[in-house]
């Protein structure tokens, strides 16, 4: 359920006027998740273009970090 709210919420983060693709296909709730990918934007060409290929898709991808892994 808190992955429900934590995107909804998310979602009226973007004005009315915002398209699909506006929206990021690359997603987390983690600010920490968030840094890490932006760190691998920045320092992985490799995660770069994957990246920038999930992005003009029609995919979604969830990042969450599960400590018991």
């Amino acid at each position: 359920m808190l992955h429900v709210v934590a995107f909804a919420t998310a979602l009226m983060a973007f004005p009315p006027s915002a398209t699909v693709r506006d929206i990021p296909r690359l997603r987390t709730v983690s600010p920490f998740l968030s840094s890490l990918i932006a760190d691998a934007r920045d320092h992985s060409p490799t995660f770069l273009k994957l990246a920038d290929a999930l992005e003009s898709s029609d995919l979604i991808v969830y990042f969450e970090a599960t400590p018991q892994m």
